[in-house]
C-alpha cells in the first residue's frame, strides 16, 4: 500500500469514528430531520425508489439522492431508524476530510496535506452537518471533488478528458443531492453601489465566472421589496439567471413575498443575517410576469453555515 493510499485509509477510519460515534443515539431534531425521515418511511413502506412521500402526497423539495442513500442503508441495517438515516450525511463529512487531503497533497505535501484533513473534520460546521440531515453537506463534498479534479488538469498536469470527467461526475452527484442550486451561476448581478455590497461582490466574484455581468444599481440601496421586484420585472428574459446584492430589510421581504414553498421558509422568515443568501427558482412566463408566490426557495445559506 503507497504512502498516500495509508493515509486516506487511516483518515476515513479516523473520520468514521469522529462522525460515526453514537450516531442515531438522538431523536430526530427539527427542522428538517423528522420531515427527510418520515419520508424514507414511507418510501420504504411503499417499497418506492423514485418518489418521495410525507403523509402520502408526494414531497418534491429535494432530489432523490439521500432517499436512495438512506433506504440503503435502511435496507442493511433491517430497518428506518435515526442511525441509518444519518448514515449518508456522515459518508459525506468523511468525503469532504478525504476530498481535502486529496486536494491539497499535490500543492503543499503530506504533512500540510494531513493537517488540512485534520482541521477539516474538526471544524464545527463540518462535523455537525455530518451528524444532522440536511442536503448542504453533499453540495459541500462534492464542490470539493469538483474542484479537486479540475486543479489536477490545471495545475498538475494530470489527463484533461479524465479530469473533467470527473468534475463532471461530482457536479453531477450535487445536482441529485441538491438540485438546480448545484449548478446555477448568475448570469446578471444587479449589486447596490454601498460599499459594504461592493465588498460582498468582491469576495464572490472569482465564483461568478466571466460570463456574468454586472451592474451597479443606485436604486438598489435601501429599496423596499416592491421596488426590488421592480428591477427584477426591467430584467430582459434573455437572462436566465439573476443575483441579487443588496440591503436588509428589503431583501428579505423580498424573498419572502416571492417565495411560496421551500423546506426552508421559516428559517428565512425567521432572520436574513448579512451575507445570507437565499436561492430562488421562478415560474413565469418572463421577468416582466414575475409575481408574488410565483417561487421555491431552493436553498438558504446563512454564514453559520459554512463555519
Amino acid at each position: 500500500m503507497s504512502e498516500r493510499a495509508r493515509d486516506l485509509t487511516v483518515l476515513a477510519v479516523l473520520s468514521l469514528v469522529l462522525f460515526g460515534a453514537a450516531l442515531g443515539a438522538r431523536d430526530l431534531w427539527n427542522p428538517n430531520e423528522p420531515i427527510y425521515g418520515e419520508a424514507v418511511r414511507e418510501m420504504a413502506e411503499r417499497g418506492s425508489w423514485l418518489v418521495p412521500y410525507v403523509n402520502g402526497m408526494v414531497f418534491g423539495e429535494k432530489p432523490i439522492l439521500y432517499y436512495w442513500m438512506a433506504l440503503a442503508a435502511s435496507k442493511v441495517s433491517g430497518g428506518v431508524s435515526e442511525l441509518p438515516l444519518r448514515v449518508p450525511v456522515a459518508l459525506a463529512g468523511i468525503a469532504i476530510v478525504l476530498g481535502t487531503y486529496a486536494l491539497v497533497f499535490p500543492y503543499a505535501g503530506r504533512r500540510r496535506a494531513l493537517a488540512s484533513a485534520f482541521v477539516g473534520a474538526t471544524v464545527y460546521g463540518v462535523w455537525w452537518n455530518a451528524r444532522f440531515i440536511q442536503m448542504d453537506i453533499f453540495v459541500a463534498a462534492t464542490t470539493l471533488g469538483v474542484i479537486a479534479a479540475v486543479s489536477r488538469a490545471v495545475d498538475h498536469g494530470a489527463s484533461r478528458a479524465r479530469s473533467w470527467a470527473l468534475a463532471g461526475a461530482f457536479a453531477g452527484i450535487g445536482f441529485l443531492a441538491k438540485g438546480p442550486v448545484a449548478w446555477i451561476c448568475p448570469a446578471l448581478v444587479l449589486c447596490s453601489p454601498a460599499r459594504r455590497t461592493r465588498e460582498t461582490l468582491e469576495a464572490i466574484k472569482p465564483a461568478l465566472g466571466k460570463a456574468c455581468s454586472i451592474e451597479f444599481v443606485p436604486e438598489l440601496y435601501a429599496a423596499s421589496d416592491r421596488h426590488l421586484l421592480e428591477q427584477l420585472h426591467a430584467v430582459p428574459d434573455s437572462i436566465g439567471a439573476v443575483m441579487l446584492i443588496g440591503h436588509n430589510p428589503g431583501l428579505q421581504r423580498l424573498a419572502r413575498l416571492l417565495a411560496s414553498s421551500g423546506t426552508d421558509l421559516a428559517k428565512l422568515e425567521q432572520k436574513f443575517p448579512t451575507a445570507a443568501l437565499a436561492a430562488l427558482t421562478v415560474q413565469s412566463d418572463g421577468w416582466a410576469g414575475l409575481r408574488p408566490g410565483a417561487a421555491e426557495l431552493v436553498d438558504y445559506v446563512v454564514p453559520r453555515d459554512l463555519d
